[in-house]
């Protein structure tokens, strides 16, 4: 009796693996936004996740392939130009709109040029707004529909999750391929750090600055904390409304169902 029970159980068992993989859906398809199409890709942490950063218009090749280095964005602000950068070598490029040193006063500013700032906090805004990139609602989401800026915790897990310890495994050791563009600096918008070290905001606030990962030669930093003035990369993830939830099948390997199943 209790062999007949294990092989039921066994049919069943095999039999839902089977059913669940027939209904399973990749990280896979298109989206787009502002006139760009990104692809989607699954990360390391299960979650899936656009192939380059906002701005870009191809996927790398190498960390420092430029041409997919994609846009500097100042924290919490919208795609409305200030963003914009040519590059013309892996470590040179220069934005596409000038500097002002007129902060904005509400959360959508009357121009696209890049504010800068010399006077703490170091913001665009004033009063400063927390929550302008909180989610896929947030008032500033620069991401395609279904997606919004990661949090802190989420960039966290993502490199816990792609064992990505410097620049050569934030490229090698992830689907996101993430590339080292630098930033641009808050007080003058001038570039730094271009084909050394890479950075990506996170939509979370400490106190008056903001998280983003931070990735060089020797080291990555989930806890890196910069003022909001600033100029980084921006990677988009899914909240799952285009897709579905991850899951782990029964040899322990991630799958993404679909949120019809």
């Amino acid at each position: 009796m209790k062999k007949y029970l294990y092989s039921i159980i066994a049919v069943v068992l095999i039999a839902s693996v089977f059913a669940c993989k027939a209904q399973a859906a990749t990280c896979s398809g298109t989206t787009s936004v502002n006139g760009l199409t990104y692809g989607i890709v699954l990360g390391e942490d299960g979650k899936c996740w656009l192939d380059r950063n906002i701005g870009s218009t191809k996927v790398a090749s190498t960390s420092i392939n430029y041409q997919a280095y994609g846009s500097l964005f100042q924290w919490g602000r919208l795609a409305d130009g200030h963003e914009l950068i040519t590059w013309s070598s892996y470590n040179s490029g220069s934005g596409v709109h000038g500097t002002t040193a007129v902060l904005s006063l509400t959360s959508t500013p009357l121009n696209n040029s890049f504010i800068t700032s010399s006077v703490s906090p170091y913001d665009w805004v004033t009063p400063q707004i927390d929550s302008l990139w909180s989610g896929t609602g947030g008032t500033n989401n620069p991401c395609p529909t279904g997606f919004y800026i990661p949090t802190q915790t989420e960039l966290a897990a993502l490199i816990s999750a792609a064992h990505i310890t410097n620049s050569a495994s934030a490229f090698g050791s992830t689907t996101l391929k993430l590339i080292v563009s630098g930033y641009r600096f808050y007080s003058n918008g001038i570039l730094g750090s271009e084909g050394n070290t890479g950075y990506v905001w996170s939509s979370t606030p400490s106190t008056t600055q903001a998280y983003n990962l931070s990735f060089d030669s020797g080291s990555v930093n989930a806890l890196n904390v910069s003022n909001r003035g600033f100029g980084l990369g921006v990677r988009c993830v899914s909240d799952n409304s285009y897709g579905g939830t991850s899951v782990l099948n029964t040899s322990g390997q991630k799958m993404l169902m679909s949120s019809a199943y």
